[in-house]
This record gives structure tokens, sequence and C-alpha cells, in this order.
């Protein structure tokens, strides 16, 4: 395949970085599917005192997704039912983004990678010092409800105080518009 540079010079374009691009592409689309999905599901914790984090930007870092509540804070990856270790290694970095923004040890963050459209349950997953869970969808609600307390009152609201100083970093979920019932 060809097509012409600004200065009319043909270019070469090789079928095989296509076929890449396009599986990238798809792949993207894939994750995205996945984070609709998944966010819908956080979005329920808000009823019970979980706040819903997306794309906080902390520093050089931006926490694409997190959760924070009375069972703890965790950085969240939501993947389209399969994972790697690449997507472990980069929500163990949000993880610890989160932690140094909050001035919380490491280990008081985890790390979360969600399967999108999954039942499988919550399994630890340790890879060359990097921590973290890799959980379905399905059950990540169960999951997260049944932590024990680890954060009082006093606790998170400072910390929607810390997360929320420089404007509005903490974000909500859309209002759900619900049927009219008469």
């Amino acid at each position: 395949m060809a097509g012409d540079d600004e200065q009319g010079k043909p270019i070469e374009l090789e079928v095989a970085s296509l076929t890449q691009l396009s599986r990238a592409a798809a792949l993207g689309d894939a994750i995205a599917d996945a984070t609709r999905d998944v966010d819908m599901v956080l979005f329920a914790l808000e009823t019970v005192g979980w706040v819903l984090l997306r794309e906080v930007p902390l520093g050089d870092v931006v926490v694409r997704r997190g959760v924070v509540g009375p069972g703890g804070i965790f950085a969240i990856a939501p993947r389209p039912g399969r994972w790697s270790v690449e997507d472990l290694v980069a929500v163990d970095a949000d993880a610890a983004a989160l932690a140094g923004a909050l001035q919380l040890p490491r280990e008081d963050v985890g790390a979360l990678v969600v399967l999108r459209g999954s039942a499988q349950g919550p399994h630890s997953w340790h890879h060359e010092g990097i921590d973290g869970v890799v959980i379905g969808e399905n059950m990540l609600l169960e999951w997260l409800m049944s932590l024990p307390p680890r954060l009082g009152e006093d606790t998170l609201r400072r910390l929607g105080r810390d997360l929320d100083a420089e404007g509005d970093r903490v974000r909500r979920p859309p209002p759900v518009m619900r049927p009219h019932q008469g």
C-alpha cells in the first residue's frame, strides 16, 4: 500500500503495520467498553459511601480509575476479559501514585485488574514486586462490599478533601434517569 507525503514523495506502508494498527484500535475499543461496564458497577458503590475516581491527575501520573471507601482504596484497570502482566504493572503504578498523593503507605492502596463480563473470583497476583488482584466484573461489587472496614468516616472525609483540593478531581457518576412511574 502506498501514499504520498507532504512533498509528494511516495510512502510505502506495510500491510502488517496496518493489521497491527487495526488490532490496537480494536483493543482500545474493547478496553473502552470494559471501562464503561466496570464504571456502571462502581457507580453502585456511591450509594454506600464509596467514591469513584476517574481520570484523576496526580503529579506526572493520571490515575485512570479508582475507588475510595470503607473497605479501602483501590486503583482499577478494567480489561475486556483478558489481561497481561503489563496491565498489572500499570495499575500498580496508579496505586503507587494514589498512595503518594494521599500520603499513605503503598500497601494501603490496592491494585485491581477487573475483567469485563467475568465471574472470576478474586485472585491475588504477585510478580517481581508488583502485587494486585485480578477479579471478574460480576464479582467486584460483592467482593468490595465484603471487605472489612479499614477506613473510618473521618479518614474518608479527609481523603475526599485531599482528592478534591484542586478542583473537581473526584468524578461523580452522571445522574441515573429513571422512567416516570405514574
